[in-house]
């Protein structure tokens, strides 16, 4: 689920925001707090961790981008962050600027905060995907600065999305990660794949191996492949 923070000290804005979110009928997304003025704001950010905030820069005690300073000061993760303004062409005289998501102009257009929704929708979704994948992953001993390790990465992505790509590795897998990383052969990303996992083969401990393989011995990278869907999909 993706949770969104609203922070605007207009009351009415914020309810027709909640409003707009809830009539687009978003799968994955929820409102899980509004907020009317910068320290509120900065509060739950700390204690909801939001994944997308859209923030007023005008918010009372504390403006926008001083809830950003300060939580950068803390070295607290930022949220995917939509700026809200009357005023965009003076945010770009603005620090930080870089980690804003997009900006929304008042009054809000439905459509630009649907799009930026979905866009940022998928966006979070795919990151944490990969975090998912990567943390299955480190429990096998492979050289994370290899090609087949990305492409291991990549392979797991794309067949979670099409499962029946597993079952069609050299004619759709394989060709499809090629592409993604414009490379001419797709034989080099089977090539890659296999030299990635045999290493890993070699120096992960066999309680691991035995923990996920019931055969050691036996493990292809269309074995290994649906191995990680399966576990990501339980």
């Amino acid at each position: 689920m993706i949770n969104v923070l609203i922070a605007d000290d207009n009351k009415g804005l914020d309810i027709s925001i909640f409003n707009m979110i809830k009539c687009q009928n978003l799968e994955n997304i929820d409102v899980i707090g509004i907020t009317t003025n910068g320290l509120e704001t900065y509060q739950k950010i700390k204690e909801l961790r939001p994944d997308i905030i859209l923030l007023d820069i005008q918010l009372p005690i504390m403006n926008g981008f001083e809830i950003i300073n300060k939580l950068l000061e803390e070295k607290i993760s930022l949220p995917k962050i939509l700026l809200i303004t009357a005023f965009p062409d003076s945010i770009n005289k603005l620090q930080n600027i870089q980690y804003i998501s997009g900006i929304i102009v008042k009054p809000i257009d439905c459509t630009i905060l649907y799009n930026y929704l979905i866009n940022l929708n998928c966006e979070i979704s795919d990151n944490n995907l990969q975090t998912s994948i990567i943390k299955i992953l480190n429990e096998f001993d492979f050289n994370k600065s290899s090609l087949g390790y990305l492409y291991i990465i990549d392979s797991i992505k794309y067949c979670l999305k099409r499962p029946c790509c597993i079952n069609n590795l050299e004619k759709d897998l394989y060709p499809h990660i090629a592409k993604m990383h414009q490379i001419s052969n797709s034989l080099k990303v089977k090539w890659a794949i296999d030299k990635s996992l045999n290493s890993m083969f070699r120096y992960t401990k066999t309680d691991i191996l035995k923990k996920y393989f019931s055969d050691t011995k036996k493990i292809s990278s269309k074995l290994f492949i649906k191995k990680i869907i399966d576990i990501i999909n339980d």
